[in-house]
């Protein structure tokens, strides 16, 4: 009885944990169907085979070269003898014949390159981790387009809501005014002003109605017609304190923009290497035989092997520019390095000082929505009484709506900034951990 008890309430605690949030569940299915996304993963998956074909370089090459000739006559060679003996026929020697047919089969392994074969592999090594880098990228853009477009239809919606519903206060006041108009408790000026106000919520709904039609034309261009619109509901602030040494941190160590700067600096590198390399001589062991020996002459063995160097004295001082051009693009890539570092703190700042001014915004608006709530219940009940006038009841009511909004926004803006901190610094989970907190 205990163990089930034990086991019942481990699943309630784990079951809001094993639930992933709508937003992160969106982006499980973008990453999936974004032709941007499966592009970049095969211009990633042809990276990696460059880079797994240059290591073949170290090991040997197999060649077979096959021929068959046709020569307009025999090659031989006469020697006249009648000089050492009048009765002496000529000496004739058929060299090679004029049809002939070879097929050899060569082997060649590197033994010292100078450092080609290490400079080819890091370059491919470099470009892999480049190409991978740039595919982060792009994932983290795409995640950040679809957390704006995902809270846009939220904000739109909820727009849409408030607007609609301070529509129908306002058709239920104007038919007040004109009963009251009708007994004679209020004055046509009167009617007439909760009727302006009454279409100008009007306009203010058709606003809201064609940004959302237009927020979920973006959202749909991005997620695809087949998922569906995010869910209506109270969109609640999260409750985050961000290490914010932790994030810039991972900000220098994590971020697409960090490993792509790496990247291109060990291609420069790699670069620098390949071009010390080309001042140094090369040096191979090679073997060759011969398939079909039956057409051989004289002068050709049916196997050969040996060593081969190959060295490259003077160039007219080309290696000497790329050397210098090769050492500048190092040191461009360690300074481009620094200034990146510096740009990403600077962001990294930003989005800080917008997460602090959100949450400021929050606090601040919910006392204001508060007090304005209050006001509204008092003047309701001031109309009731006959102290207030419908204008009264239509500001008051006016104000609350707007600033319900601006406090939606607020947190909207809030849910962003926590979103860029985390993704922009290669955590994406863990701002849909906070997201599953809050929903849990």
């Amino acid at each position: 009885m205990k163990s089930s008890s034990l086991w019942l309430a481990l699943a309630v605690l784990l079951a809001p944990l094993a639930q992933a949030s709508e937003l992160e569940s969106l982006w499980h299915t973008v990453q999936t169907q974004n032709p941007g996304l499966q592009a970049q993963a095969s211009a990633v998956a042809a990276r990696a085979a460059e880079a797994q074909s240059e290591r073949w370089r170290y090991g040997p090459t197999v060649t077979l070269n096959s021929r068959y000739t046709q020569l307009n006559d025999e090659l031989s060679l006469t020697v006249d003898l009648s000089a050492l003996n009048p009765l002496a026929p000529p000496m004739h020697e058929t060299i090679q014949q004029d049809q002939y047919s070879t097929a050899t089969l060569e082997a060649k392994l590197p033994v010292f390159t100078g450092g080609r074969i290490k400079a080819a592999v890091a370059a491919a090594d470099a470009r892999l981790d480049d190409q991978q880098a740039q595919a982060d990228q792009q994932r983290q853009a795409v995640l950040l387009q679809l957390v704006d477009r995902y809270y846009s239809v939220i904000l739109a919606r909820e727009a849409v809501d408030i607007r609609q519903r301070r529509l129908d206060t306002l058709d239920r006041q104007v038919y007040s005014a004109q009963r009251r108009e009708q007994e004679g408790l209020i004055a046509a000026a009167d009617r007439l002003s909760v009727e302006v106000e009454r279409d100008e919520a009007r306009r203010a709904l058709s606003n809201a109605q064609a940004d959302l039609e237009l927020a979920t034309l973006v959202y749909r261009q991005l997620v695809g017609t087949a998922v569906p619109l995010p869910q209506p509901g109270p969109l609640a602030p999260l409750s985050a304190d961000p290490d914010l040494d932790q994030l810039a941190a991972s900000l220098l160590t994590d971020s697409p923009e960090m490993d792509r700067l790496n990247a291109q600096a060990d291609l420069a590198a790699a670069g620098a290497l390949a071009n010390r390399a080309s001042w140094l001589p090369t040096v191979a062991v090679f073997g060759r035989y011969e398939l079909l020996q039956d057409d051989l002459t004289a002068l050709e063995p049916q196997w050969a092997a040996g060593l081969a160097m190959e060295w490259a004295l003077l160039d007219g001082g080309n290696r000497y520019r790329q050397r210098q051009a090769a050492l500048a693009r190092v040191d461009q890539a360690q300074q481009q390095r620094q200034q990146s570092e510096t740009d990403l703190n600077s962001r990294l700042q930003q989005d800080v000082r917008d997460l602090r001014r959100a949450e400021a915004n929050i606090k601040a608006l919910a006392s204001t929505e508060a007090l304005v709530a209050e006001k509204v219940a008092l003047t309701q009940r001031g109309y009731d009484q006959g102290l207030s006038t419908d204008l009264d009841r239509i500001e008051a009511e006016t104000a609350l709506a707007a600033v319900r909004m601006q406090r939606l926004q607020a947190v909207v803006e809030q849910h962003q900034a926590l979103a860029r901190l985390y993704i922009r610094a290669g955590d994406a989970n863990g701002f849909f951990a906070l997201l599953d907190r809050n929903d849990a």
